[in-house]
């Protein structure tokens, strides 16, 4: 004699689906519209970079600030705030001034100098 096994069903729960509508509901609803408007975007690259010198000997600390300078200051050039042909003369006199920083704060032993094109003449 042969039997055949009927599968036993689970009886169905309400608690399932009261869960969900009150993850639903303390959620606030569904998905809200926000305006686009209130966001901006820029494509401005930064003038104004924070170089870490913590542990760095002068040399690497001027090197360190040769570097950034130039960049800040292609930086500058490309978001059209400078001329292309005042890149060396902007590198110089934000790396001298950030330099400068450096020699003043020698007792304070910062740990990063800020290295901006702001405040240069044009």
């Amino acid at each position: 004699m042969t039997q055949t096994r009927t599968p036993l069903r689970r009886p169905r729960s309400a608690v399932a689906p009261l869960a969900i509508a009150a993850a639903l509901l303390s959620m606030g609803g569904l998905a809200q519209a926000q305006e686009v408007d209130s966001v901006s975007v820029s494509s401005a690259r930064p003038t104004t970079l924070k170089v870490r010198i913590a542990g760095l000997d002068y040399g690497e600390v001027r090197q360190a600030v040769r570097t950034t300078a130039r960049t800040v200051c292609r930086n500058a050039v490309t978001n059209h705030e400078l001329e292309f042909f005042d890149i060396g003369s902007c590198a110089h006199k934000a790396g001298a001034r950030a330099l400068r920083a450096y020699d003043s704060a020698q007792t304070d032993r910062r740990l990063a100098l800020n290295i901006s094109t702001e405040g240069l003449a044009r």
